[in-house]
């Protein structure tokens, strides 16, 4: 089974991942726990999304690197003309990377949005009962 995903697939996943962590999610905990949940269901998505861009990335720098060195490139050089080569797989997998960090700081937003709901409704229920 192979689990690198082609680059037409990485960019779908790529956008889909974006939208969902630019979501706005409601502070109502059933909506925080909705929200909590998908992101934990991309998380793996992400990672696989990430690997597979590793992949295409490591495999388009070994075409480019030879290619380089033919040119005659200075070796201080080399690298930073295979990256000019391919500028947009480069920074796709940066962005592929902030995304899988942003998932994980966003669902420890929303578990500290859900743990302030939780005590807001506890003082209150606590007030009511006086």
């Amino acid at each position: 089974m192979n689990h690198i995903l082609n680059l037409e697939m990485c960019r779908t996943n790529l956008e889909m991942i974006q939208q969902t962590l630019d979501t706005k999610c409601p502070q109502e905990p059933s909506q925080i726990m909705e929200h909590l949940n998908e992101l934990a269901s991309i998380i793996g998505l992400c990672a696989q999304t990430n690997a597979s861009y590793q992949y295409h990335y490591q495999t388009k720098m070994n075409e480019l690197l030879p290619i380089a060195m033919k040119m005659k490139f200075p070796p201080s050089l080399v690298k930073d003309y295979a990256m000019s080569c391919m500028a947009e797989l480069a920074s796709e997998v940066k962005l592929i990377e902030r995304l899988g960090a942003s998932i994980v700081h966003k669902i420890d937003a929303l578990r500290s949005m859900l743990s302030y709901e939780k005590q807001e409704r506890f003082a209150t229920n606590m007030q009511g009962v006086r």
